[in-house]
């Protein structure tokens, strides 16, 4: 099953991706799950740049969605109830950074093989699972010295005029 952590962002506000830049923290959450039950990684959608003066950072303004596998065990009861808790903490920023957090709790039913998924968001999920990074399919090396760094991309049968804007985020 999935959830999340939906993060909507007052006008000029940002937080931060996994790999925050030059600054910055990303966002985090402890799970408190029943027995038996985990808890995958977030599935970060691809971030934006932030530029910060002569800093980059990476991460996200307007409303962005965080989800979370969860993996309920095989002998969970249907019809029972579960207690899903989670502490998530997040650092906002535009002129200046504040840290802000949340405790989260939800308490759900188990039930059998998959239902039909809540239209509502079902769609939000997939759309944000479609936005993450991927694993790229090609082969890179990393060169350099203490003042400059070459990344080389081994991309046979790609066509250079094909290519739109490349951005790497490490």
């Amino acid at each position: 099953v999935w959830a999340a952590l939906l993060l909507d962002h007052a006008p000029k506000w940002h937080s931060y991706w996994r790999n925050p830049g030059d600054s910055g923290l990303p966002t985090t959450i402890e799970w408190r799950l029943p027995e038996g039950w985990s808890a995958g990684e977030i599935v970060w959608p691809a971030p934006h740049r932030i530029p910060t003066g002569p800093f980059v950072n990476y991460g996200f303004d307007g409303e962005v969605l965080l989800p979370v596998s969860l993996s309920v065990p095989a002998d969970a009861v249907p019809g029972s109830m579960a207690r899903i808790e989670a502490s998530a903490q997040w650092l906002v920023c535009a002129d200046i950074c504040i840290p802000e957090e949340a405790k989260l709790a939800l308490d759900v039913a188990v039930s059998g093989p998959p239902a039909a998924s809540d239209g509502t968001w079902a769609g939000r999920f997939a759309e944000a699972r479609q936005h993450a990074p991927k694993p790229s399919p090609w082969s890179a090396v990393v060169d350099g010295s203490a003042d400059t760094l070459l990344l080389r991309i081994g991309a046979a049968g790609l066509e250079r005029d094909r290519l739109g804007d490349i951005t790497f985020f490490p």
